[in-house]
C-alpha cells in the first residue's frame, strides 16, 4: 500500500517544457520473442526502435534488473542489437510474468541551450496481468525516482517518489491509446489516470536539481532526472 512521507526539499519542473524531440528511456517486453519473452530497450522519442545514436552510455554505465513478484531481484545484461539503420538493446528473459524490469543510468553531460546538464535516467516495465501482482511490483529497490502504479477497474493510480518520499505537485505525462496529456500529483504524490482502452500506457516524469559539478571531465550547472514507466493494460481493467 502507498505510504505518506514528508520532510524533503526538491525542485520539480513541468513536463510541458520538454520538446517533442526529446529522448527518453523505454523498456518494452515482446511476449512472442523467446520462451519467456524478450526485453527491448530504446532511447528514443517514443517506445520503438530508432537510430540508437545515444545508447552508448547505457551500454557502458547502465544497470538493468529483473524483479519477480516475490521480491527476488537479479541483474541482467542486454545486448547491443542492430538491424538496417535501427539500433536497440535486448535480451531473452528467463523468468515468466509477473515481473518488472528496471534500469538506471548516469548518462552524462548534455547541453540544453546554454546550460550544461548532467542527465540521470530511470526506466521501468511492469509486466503483470493481475492488480495484486502490479501492487507487489510497484515499488523498486533500485531507483531514486519512481513511478509506482496500482491498478483498479478503469483507473491507474500512480505515486511519484524521490528516494522513497512522495513528490507533491509533480507532473506526469501520459500517452495511452486514447489520452495524451499531463496530470499533477496531489499532496501525497498521487495522480489517478484513466484507463479507457487496453494497450500500452507510457508515463514519464522529470525532476531538476539546481546543482553544479563535474562528470567525466565535463562541468555541469544543473542535474536532470528522467523516469519512465511502460505498462500493458489488459481488457479487464480498461473501462471502454
Amino acid at each position: 500500500m502507498f505510504r505518506t512521507q514528508v520532510g524533503f526539499t526538491i525542485v520539480a519542473v513541468s513536463l510541458l517544457s520538454a520538446t517533442a524531440q526529446a529522448h527518453f528511456p523505454w523498456i518494452k517486453i515482446d511476449q512472442k520473442q523467446g520462451k519467456q519473452g524478450t526485453v527491448l530497450f530504446y532511447f528514443e522519442h517514443a517506445p520503438k526502435a530508432g537510430d540508437g545514436a545515444y545508447l552508448d552510455p547505457f551500454i557502458e554505465r547502465g544497470t538493468f534488473w529483473l524483479t519477480t513478484a516475490d521480491g527476488e531481484s537479479t541483474k541482467i545484461e542486454l545486448n547491443d542489437t542492430k538491424e538496417d539503420k535501427l539500433r536497440w538493446l535486448e535480451t531473452e528473459l528467463s523468468e515468466a510474468s509477473p515481473r518488472c524490469i528496471d534500469l538506471y543510468t548516469k548518462w552524462g553531460v548534455y547541453r540544453y541551450g546554454n546550460t550544461d546538464t548532467l542527465l540521470h535516467y530511470y526506466a521501468r516495465n511492469i509486466d503483470a496481468r493481475d492488480a495484486d501482482d502490479v501492487t507487489a511490483l510497484a515499488e523498486s529497490k533500485h531507483l531514486k525516482l519512481q513511478l509506482q502504479p496500482q491498478l483498479s477497474s478503469g483507473e491507474l493510480t500512480v505515486r511519484v517518489t524521490w528516494e522513497g518520499k512522495p513528490l507533491a505537485k509533480q507532473q506526469i505525462n501520459l500517452r495511452s491509446p486514447t489520452v495524451a496529456k499531463n496530470f499533477t500529483t496531489n499532496e501525497d504524490g498521487i495522480a489517478v489516470l484513466p484507463l479507457n482502452r487496453p494497450g500500452n500506457y507510457a508515463l514519464r516524469t522529470k525532476v531538476v536539481k539546481k546543482k553544479s559539478g563535474e562528470f567525466l571531465g565535463k562541468d555541469y550547472a544543473e542535474v536532470h532526472h528522467h523516469s519512465t514507466l511502460l505498462m500493458y493494460i489488459f481488457k479487464q481493467y480498461a473501462a471502454e
